[in-house]
C-alpha cells in the first residue's frame, strides 16, 4: 500500500509530460518599422537555416536589427503562425508577408525576405 501512492505519483508524472506542448523558440528581430518573427521548434534542424538567413539579412539591409530571444509553447505559438518553422514579416505591427517551409534553403528564405520588403518599398 505504501509504494502504490508512489507508483501512482511516478504515473502521473510520466503521463504529464507526454501530454505538455513542445517548447517553441521565437526570436524577434526588431528594427526601424520592422519587425522579423522567427518561430521554430527548439533544437529542430529546421530553424538553422532560417537563423542563418536571419543574421545573413541582417548583415545585407540598411535597417539595424536588435535580437531578443522568447520560449513559448505550441499552444501559444498557433495563434501567430499556423506554419513551423516559419518568418512573420510585421510593418509597424500589421502582418506584410511570411516565410514558412521545412524544405527552404537559407538563399531561398532571404530571397523571399527581400521580395517581401521591397513590395513594401513599391
Amino acid at each position: 500500500m505504501k509504494y502504490s501512492f508512489l507508483l501512482i505519483y511516478i504515473l502521473v508524472f510520466v503521463v504529464n509530460l507526454q501530454v505538455t506542448d513542445p517548447t517553441i523558440d521565437v526570436i524577434y528581430a526588431s528594427g526601424n518599422d520592422y519587425e522579423l518573427i522567427l518561430v521554430a521548434e527548439e533544437d529542430e534542424a529546421s530553424m538553422k537555416p532560417y537563423m542563418s538567413a536571419l543574421l545573413e539579412f541582417k548583415e545585407t539591409e540598411s535597417h539595424s536589427f536588435e535580437f531578443t530571444r522568447e520560449e513559448m509553447t505550441a499552444q501559444e505559438v498557433t495563434n501567430s503562425s499556423k506554419e513551423i518553422p516559419s518568418i512573420i514579416v510585421k510593418r509597424e505591427g500589421t502582418v506584410i508577408g511570411d516565410v514558412s517551409g521545412e524544405s527552404l534553403s537559407k538563399q531561398q528564405i532571404v530571397k523571399q525576405l527581400n521580395t517581401i520588403l521591397q513590395d513594401q518599398k513599391l
